[in-house]
């Protein structure tokens, strides 16, 4: 079946062909709180793309010659890797050839979003490949409603990025293959000095697996793959700890609008690791990333009009971003808007309201809201023992 998400004539329509196993149709289930698909079909829907999936995989030459049309005519296969991908072998026989041909034309962007355990680095074609968001599966996240939502707009995030770049691409050429030599490429930066535009050398010896996978697919301008070399290298796993080249790696992927490499390029110019300490450089790029509705750049931003850290100092701005944050379930947002609420700053005090955050905080572990409840509590014990234990004036 085809699921649809257009609007507007100008944009070029990108097309995305969703690879998975009949066992794993409840990420594609909207009955299912933790679905993906309906959740990705009705974020893009602005973006004109259309996904293609069908739930009721059969055998058969029809079949067959429907899915390879569907193939051909897609710029994006977006892979539901488990285990039953892994052993499917209609997938492994007749889909992923296609979908490799086309990606070493350079005609068609892989997406592999793992989504359970499974040795996908023994599979053909994937080995050399980087999971979305990341290696962690997806099943990992569905614990907490928090978590699930910030992965599940990573990989929104990521997505939109590839659509971006495919749109770009039309526009010239095709997609470039991953097989293409690096080439250098510049981005614009406030200030030159701190990021040099040309290309980090090559990885070290030492480096891992993972790295390599990244710095190949960065190389060939991957948004995703630039922000997760990014993250290795602001974190020192696999590769020598180098805030300089995170935030080489986060203001390239940043600059092809990747909301996390913008939240985390951010991130660097607040604490001053990898460049130029930048109060409003940073407010600069949680503002971009905010506007993409990502939840952590939100609460940033919130914070930054609360203190007035690059930008000038708005509580009500603050308490605006604050709400953002914590309507997608962020928990120190949530706290944050229930003390503006609990002390009337930047909105109309409300008790009853800032009580409602505090509990959604504590909900989720959230320190600070657990201990205002304790001192909520015990206030109102000593209330109620004042009440029947004080003498009353006559």
């Amino acid at each position: 079946m085809g699921a649809s998400s257009k609007t507007g004539s100008q944009q070029e329509e990108t097309r995305i062909f969703v690879s998975y196993a009949r066992e794993d149709t409840k990420w594609l289930d909207k009955s299912n709180p933790h679905n993906l698909i309906p959740y990705l079909v009705e974020s893009l829907r602005r973006h004109n793309v259309t996904f293609w999936f069908d739930k009721e995989l059969k055998g058969g030459d029809v079949f067959e010659r429907h899915i390879g049309k569907e193939i051909d005519n897609s710029q994006i296969a977006l892979l539901i890797v488990s285990q039953y991908f892994i052993n499917s072998e209609f997938i492994e026989n007749k889909e992923m050839p296609r979908i490799a041909e086309r990606a070493r034309q350079g005609k068609m962007i892989v997406v592999p979003v793992l989504v359970e355990p499974c040795d996908w680095n023994d599979y053909p074609f994937l080995a050399d490949r980087q999971m979305v968001p990341g290696p962690q599966p997806l099943i990992d996240y569905t614990e907490s409603e928090a978590e699930w939502a910030k992965v599940r707009f990573q990989i929104l995030d990521g997505l939109k990025a590839q659509v971006k770049r495919m749109s770009t691409d039309t526009q010239t050429t095709h997609v470039q293959p991953t097989t293409q030599k690096e080439k250098k490429i510049t981005h614009p930066s406030s200030n030159p000095k701190e990021t040099s535009s040309k290309v980090p050398p090559p990885l070290p010896q030492g480096a891992s697996a993972e790295a390599k996978r990244y710095r190949l697919a960065a190389d060939n301008d991957d948004a995703i793959a630039q922000f997760n070399l990014g993250v290795l290298y602001e974190k020192g796993q696999g590769v020598a700890q180098d805030y300089a080249k995170a935030a080489h790696f986060y203001r390239k992927a940043a600059d092809q609008e990747l909301a996390s490499a913008q939240l985390n390029l951010g991130v660097l110019y607040d604490d001053g690791e990898g460049v130029v300490k930048n109060h409003a450089e940073a407010a600069r790029w949680y503002r971009k990333a905010a506007d993409q509705g990502n939840a952590d750049a939100q609460c940033r931003l919130g914070l930054a009009f609360s203190i007035g850290w690059g930008v000038n100092k708005d509580k009500t701005e603050a308490a605006k971003w604050y709400r953002k944050a914590a309507d997608q379930g962020h928990a120190e947002a949530q706290y944050e808007l229930g003390s503006y609420y609990d002390l009337g700053i930047g909105v109309e005090k409300d008790k009853a309201e800032a009580a409602k955050w505090y509990r959604k905080a504590a909900d989720q572990g959230n320190d600070r809201a657990i201990e205002w409840l304790k001192d909520e509590t015990a206030l109102g014990r000593l209330k109620s023992w004042a009440f029947w234990n004080l003498p009353r004036l006559s």
